[in-house]
C-alpha cells in the first residue's frame, strides 16, 4: 500500500482515465441499485428503469405528465388551488386515472 503514497500524493499505476471509468460505473452501479429498491420516483422508474447518465429527449408535456406537475386536480389540490381533487366523472384527477 505505501507503493501508492509518496511524499502526500496518491499514485495510480493506472491512467487517470482508467480511475474515472472504474469510479464512474461504481457510482452508476450504486444509482441503479438505490433507483430499483427506491421508495421515491416509483412512477417514473417504471418507465424508466435503467439509470443512465444519458440524457432523455422528452418534451416539456411529456416531463409534465409523467410527473404530476400539471393541472390536475389532484396536484391542483395539494396546494388548495382546487376544491377537490376529483375529476368531473368522479374519480381522484391523476394522469392516469
Amino acid at each position: 500500500m505505501d507503493q501508492f503514497f509518496s511524499a502526500g500524493y496518491i499514485t495510480f499505476p493506472e491512467p487517470k482515465s482508467h480511475l474515472k471509468n472504474l469510479l464512474h460505473r461504481g457510482s452508476i452501479n450504486k444509482w441503479q441499485q438505490e433507483w430499483a429498491t427506491g421508495d421515491t420516483g416509483r412512477t417514473i422508474c417504471n418507465i424508466i428503469s435503467k439509470a443512465t447518465t444519458n440524457p432523455v429527449s422528452w418534451t416539456r408535456e411529456s416531463i409534465l405528465f409523467v410527473t404530476r406537475y400539471t393541472a390536475f386536480p389532484s396536484y391542483l389540490r395539494s396546494f388548495n388551488l382546487h376544491y377537490s381533487d376529483l375529476c368531473a366523472c368522479g374519480e381522484v384527477g391523476t394522469p392516469f386515472h
